[in-house]
C-alpha cells in the first residue's frame, strides 16, 4: 500500500525556523536603532511644536481631557473624533526628561502602546508644526 502523505522533514522545518527567528530579530534591531535615532532629535526642536499639537487637539476634543470614549459617545452609533489616542501620541513623543537616546526608546511610559511612531513624530515635530 503507498501512502501520498508527506513525511516531516525537520532539517527544512529548522531551516525555515530559523530564518524566521533571525527575521524577527534583525526587525527589532532594525526599529529600535530607528527609535534611537529619532530620539536624537534635541528636545528643544520639538517642544513648541508639540504643545502647539497637544492644545489643537485638546481644544478639537471640546475639553474633554483624557476620557475614552467622551462621555457624549457612550451609545451612539457612527463616528466621533478621536483626538484622545492622539494627543497620548504628542504626549509621549517628546523626552522631557533628556534621557539618554538608547534609553528613551525603550522607556515604558505607557504600556498600551509600542511607540513606533515616535520614528515619525519626533523629525516631523522638528520641523513643522502638526495641526490642522
Amino acid at each position: 500500500m503507498k501512502t501520498n502523505a508527506k513525511r516531516f522533514d525537520l532539517k527544512l522545518f529548522s531551516h525555515r525556523l530559523l530564518k524566521w527567528i533571525a527575521l524577527c530579530l534583525g526587525l527589532i534591531i532594525v526599529f529600535y536603532a530607528l527609535m534611537v535615532l529619532a530620539y536624537c532629535i534635541p528636545e528643544s526642536l520639538i517642544t513648541e511644536h508639540r504643545t502647539a499639537a497637544e492644545a489643537q487637539l485638546l481644544g478639537e476634543s471640546k475639553g474633554i481631557d483624557f476620557n475614552y470614549p467622551p462621555p457624549s459617545a457612550v451609545g451612539k452609533t457612527g463616528v466621533t473624533l478621536d483626538s484622545y489616542t492622539d494627543r497620548l501620541i504628542m504626549k509621549y513623543s517628546g523626552n522631557p526628561l533628556h534621557q539618554n537616546p538608547f534609553v528613551a526608546a525603550v522607556e515604558d511610559s505607557y504600556a498600551r502602546y509600542w511607540h513606533g511612531y515616535v520614528i515619525l513624530t519626533r523629525p516631523a515635530l522638528a520641523l513643522v508644526v502638526l495641526v490642522s
